[in-house]
């Protein structure tokens, strides 16, 4: 385990970790912009004192 080339496992466990971090970075961006969408949509409703928003 002295060597300093890179094994096939170490190659897969790198590549495995930058799918995984790529995909929790586009579900993370996707939780964002949903809640973005959503408190937006909520400033809207409040600034124009729509009792039906404030249902939440």
């Amino acid at each position: 385990m002295g060597s300093m080339h890179a094994t096939p496992e170490s190659t897969l466990l790198a590549l495995d970790t930058l799918v995984v971090r790529q995909v929790w970075n586009g579900t993370l961006n996707n939780l964002m912009n949903e809640a973005g969408t959503t408190l937006s949509r909520c400033y809207a409703c409040m600034s124009k004192n729509d009792a039906k928003c404030n249902a939440d």
